[in-house]
């Protein structure tokens, strides 16, 4: 079952391999160009899981309304529709959202866009020649061999934040 949500992305596909783009948006455009359907269907999912689990408020403050108003003896039969109703959407809808969403975010999207923004940025830097490894950074550290990976996790942590998963 969870393979499915896995196999969403496909991290190591055939690409062309050219320079990420410098800027932010562009660099953000470049790598969520080829999912963009797992992160619409990674929102649509999400806000349905939202709205469900806002209609359960709802339906409790009507619940208290209807319990005030209605007769105590006649109750269950005259909302029974609605009580079924609400009984199918915390049992049913209600899960097979929060499991679909969890999916989506932990088993696509965290470790296939981490995946594939490593590999495609490691994919460019393997092209450099070993000068662009050795050279030193304005802060008298090597650190420019590690970018790809500091890119990636930015990239993750940028697009939990903006989603608001954990």
């Amino acid at each position: 079952m969870f393979t499915w949500f896995e196999r969403l992305i496909r991290p190591f596909s055939e690409h062309t391999v050219e320079r990420p783009p410098a800027d932010v948006l562009g660099f953000y455009v470049y790598f969520l160009k080829p999912i963009k359907w797992v992160l619409l269907v990674t929102l649509a999912v999400s806000l349905a899981g939202a709205i469900a689990e806002m209609a359960l408020f709802v339906f409790v403050g009507q619940l208290v309304d209807m319990m005030s108003a209605g007769n105590r003896e006649t109750f269950f039969h005259d909302h029974a529709a609605a009580l079924i109703v609400m009984a199918l959407v915390v049992m049913v809808l209600r899960p097979v959202l929060g499991v679909a969403a969890r999916g989506f975010v932990n088993l696509t999207l965290a470790p296939g866009l981490t995946s594939l923004v490593r590999w495609r940025t490691y994919r460019y830097v393997l092209r450099q020649s070993l000068g662009s490894f050795t050279m030193i950074s304005p802060d008298g550290s090597r650190r420019r061999s590690c970018r790809p990976a500091w890119r990636c996790a930015r990239a993750r942590s940028t697009w939990s934040t903006a989603s608001g998963s954990c």
